[in-house]
């Protein structure tokens, strides 16, 4: 039975290592900021995200940590945009002509 031995060229070592090497000295120069306790207050999340039954229409919903909900409404087809502010859980009517939401106060 034969071995049968790989050969890898040289130039495909000397390329591996200069890429090991270029990457190793990218990730030292990367500085990462610590969050402060005031970062906290500027995370958002998206809630509410839903789309109506006929594919025009797109909801969602944009909040603050320290602040009230805005819900957005889109028309992908005209792109009109309409926001209410401290608006939550949008629902579509059937025929997608009709949308209910509620106010937080």
């Amino acid at each position: 039975m034969k071995k049968s031995k790989i050969k890898i060229p040289k130039l495909s070592i000397v390329i591996l290592l200069f890429i090991t090497v270029v990457i190793s000295f990218a990730q030292e120069k990367i500085e990462k900021k610590p969050l402060s306790i005031e970062d906290y207050g500027r995370w958002r999340s998206i809630r509410s995200a839903a789309i109506s039954e006929n594919g025009v229409w797109v909801t969602y919903g944009y909040r603050l940590l320290e602040q009230d909900d805005t819900l957005f409404v889109k028309n992908l087809g005209s792109e009109k945009m309409y926001q209410i502010p401290r608006g939550t859980g949008p629902k579509f009517s059937d025929d997608s002509k009709w949308i209910a939401y509620t106010i937080n106060k």
